[in-house]
């Protein structure tokens, strides 16, 4: 599942931007940071099912002792999702997604990502002010296999922020 977020909400073009924080590092790796912004862009088939591609700028830091490595990069890949829970209004609330990609530009560390999450959206409270209908959370689990042999696998908990365009 990916990283992206947001919800189709009715069938069409859509798109989010969210921030994505992989803090928790579940393979006993406390030395590795990321943070990245997500722009995606997709369809939605219907109310419930969309695709999209993911573009993420990812900022990674190295943490180790004696050395502070900071890693910028960008990683592209496609994503699926599917409301699974939608409010009276058939606007999704809950969503799953599943995403696949591959890192682009750095040399000193490329990986393919699998990527699975869930997305809620704020029209879930009531009241609440427009533009938070917008708005969207997730958490997921991103692992990232390594190409090098200098850095590990790694299987990261994350947890997003985002803004949806419909």
């Amino acid at each position: 599942m990916s990283i992206s977020a947001g919800y189709a909400q009715e069938k069409g073009f859509h798109a989010s931007l969210a921030t994505r924080a992989e803090a928790l590092n579940l393979n006993g790796d406390k030395h590795l940071h990321t943070i990245a912004v997500s722009f995606a862009p997709g369809y939605a088939f219907n109310s419930r099912l969309f695709l999209r591609g993911q573009f993420d700028a990812v900022f990674t830091m190295w943490n180790r002792p004696g050395a502070r490595t900071y890693i910028p990069s960008g990683t592209f890949g496609p994503s699926v999702g599917y409301n699974i829970l939608r409010d009276s209004n058939g606007s999704g609330i809950l969503d799953v997604t599943a995403s696949v990609g591959h890192s682009l530009t750095v040399k000193e560390w490329r990986y393919v990502y699998y990527d699975v999450g869930v997305n809620w959206s704020f029209p879930a409270i009531k009241p609440h002010p427009k533009f938070a209908e917008r708005l969207f959370f997730g958490i997921g689990v991103r692992y990232n296999d390594s190409y090098r042999s200098n850095v590990r696998d790694q299987v990261n908990l994350y947890a997003q922020f985002g803004f949806r365009f419909n």
